[in-house]
């Protein structure tokens, strides 16, 4: 289900973007480990949750995304206003160490180069954007190629963009 389509879904981008937060969610005591277990099931069987289980999950995330429960919603929230609310630290960021706080910033990059070294069982993207050349873990959502424009959440690639 979570092979590229068109378009995804409400419930997708939820999942896309916060599933890389998830074990910081368990740290804060936000959601329990058996709801961290299930997300890695989901991830792990390429299969969408359903709305609920998201939205119960990343509820802050969907508090501040508001009423309108579509996938553009949750991607103008991501490039638009969550850098911001972390650099304020508001909520439970004011709870997290400076450089946590850096790590689960969103930016957006093109990938430079791939390295599949078989140390890690996911790729590592080497990209360049806007705060110059960083990376991003394919642990959650690989398949990339050099020269795609991908989304980066928590250092985790999110999703290929336009």
């Amino acid at each position: 289900m979570l092979e590229k389509k068109m378009e995804e879904s409400y419930e997708e981008m939820l999942f896309m973007y916060g599933i890389s937060c998830a074990e910081n969610l368990v740290n804060l005591g936000k959601i329990t480990q058996d709801d961290y277990d299930k997300l890695m099931d989901y991830n792990q069987k390429k299969e969408v949750p359903p709305r609920d289980f998201v939205e119960r999950v990343f509820a802050t995330a969907v508090e501040r995304i508001g009423d309108e429960k579509t996938p553009e919603a949750v991607e103008r929230y991501f490039r638009e206003r969550h850098n911001e609310i972390i650099d304020k630290r508001e909520g439970s960021y004011d709870l997290m160490p400076d450089s946590l706080c850096e790590l689960c910033k969103y930016s957006e990059g093109v990938i430079v180069a791939i390295d599949n070294n078989g140390f890690l069982p996911f790729p590592v993207y080497r990209v360049t954007g806007k705060t110059g050349n960083d990376f991003a873990f394919g642990m959650y959502f690989n398949g990339f190629k050099v020269g795609d424009k991908i989304a980066i959440h928590n250092k985790s690639a999110v999703r290929k963009i336009a």
